[in-house]
């Protein structure tokens, strides 16, 4: 009986300790993730979900990309860029400069041709700097309805719910100690 208790003690330390530690390194990661998605308040640093194949299998579907801007670009650079309200992520294969600016021809490693027009220098949104596999696919799930609910909205009132249970408990506990004060008081 006592193993089987301190089994159970052991077991929920180890997983508050991974808790702790998960929280300790993801929640950083998040945060930057979701500050260089939607904001320029870290400068240049954007980040952006692959959701095709084109650029395999250096960079997975479902991969979280973080780019940085640049003055130019190199031949064998991985660049994001806008085309057509979209952000692309392909391997620069060439730079041509006409006038004042620069182009760059582009190609996804599983691409069997280069993209048919030239990426504009303007258009570049950055050069890839770090990637992160598979894990676009968790971020791409949250913002669906029923991944919202499952891994936003039902942890959170879980969490609320055990927070007020311990309410409860403290408060309990503190009426106990009264009680037992002021019999103490009368004896």
């Amino acid at each position: 009986m006592k193993t089987v208790q301190k089994s159970i003690r052991f077991t929920r330390k180890l997983s508050y300790g991974v808790l702790v530690v998960a929280i300790f390194f993801l929640l950083p990661f998040v945060v930057i993730t979701l500050l260089a998605s939607k904001s320029n308040i870290l400068g240049s640093l954007k980040s952006f979900v692959i959701v095709s194949g084109s650029m395999e299998p250096s960079l997975p579907t479902g991969s979280i990309i973080y780019t940085l801007k640049k003055d130019f670009y190199s031949t064998k650079d991985i660049i994001a860029f806008s085309d057509k309200g979209r952000t692309i992520t392909h391997r620069v294969k060439e730079v041509k400069g006409v006038g004042t600016q620069l182009y760059y021809t582009t190609k996804g490693d599983a691409n069997s041709t280069e993209d048919s027009d030239m990426v504009a220098g303007s258009n570049v949104v950055g050069k890839t700097v770090l990637f992160v596999p598979y894990v676009g696919k968790i971020v791409m799930a949250f913002k669906t309805p029923i991944g919202f609910g499952v891994g936003i909205i039902i942890p959170s009132i879980l969490f609320i719910f055990m927070e007020l249970i311990k309410i409860k408990k403290e408060i309990e506990k503190e009426t106990e100690r009264r009680v037992l004060e002021r019999i103490g008081a009368l004896t």
